[in-house]
């Protein structure tokens, strides 16, 4: 089941978790060392779509938690179900990914005369993430683009790399 957006056909979700699941069995994350390999215990969470800014694609990041924490988060390109890449965490974590409402509010709490509608996660290689697990949550006004990052710091543009990254 694929759902439609701007006339790109995205799966699901749920595929993207299923997606994810299977993923798990490629050679190269079944044979990382368990120091880097997390045990495979806990389960996936709901996963996040995040839209490409600069090309007409989008992935999901799955969050594979155990006892409330992220140990690793698999990408799945959303177009085609692929598996995209992994990153274990050194450490548990709680969720890397903010909540919307908690980017809402920081975005309130910095332009309170603004009213921002969300559209929702969006990435691209810019000096503020250089990777797609730190997306950013993009709220638009009428006089005014946003993009708040995973720890709340707002930027009104993004700068692009320039050579050598």
């Amino acid at each position: 089941m694929k759902r439609k957006n701007e006339k790109v056909q995205w799966i699901s979700p749920r595929e993207a978790i299923q997606n994810a699941v299977v993923s798990l069995d490629r050679p190269e994350i079944k044979n990382f060392p368990n120091s880097i390999r997390k045990p495979l215990v806990g389960k996936p969470f709901t996963p996040f779509f995040v839209k490409y800014l600069h090309n007409k694609s989008a992935y999901f990041l799955v969050p594979w938690k155990h006892n409330e924490k992220v140990a690793f988060i698999i990408q799945i390109n959303a177009r085609t179900g692929q598996f995209a890449g992994i990153t274990f965490f050194e450490k548990m974590q709680r969720d890397p990914i903010i909540p919307e409402a908690s980017a809402s509010n920081c975005a309130t709490a910095a332009y309170p005369t603004e009213n921002f509608v969300s559209k929702g996660l969006v990435w691209k290689p810019c000096r503020e993430s250089t990777t797609p697990l730190r997306p950013f949550y993009l709220f638009e006004s009428e006089n005014l683009s946003i993009f708040v990052d995973m720890n709340c710091k707002i930027f009104t543009f993004l700068t692009p790399l320039g050579k050598g990254g």
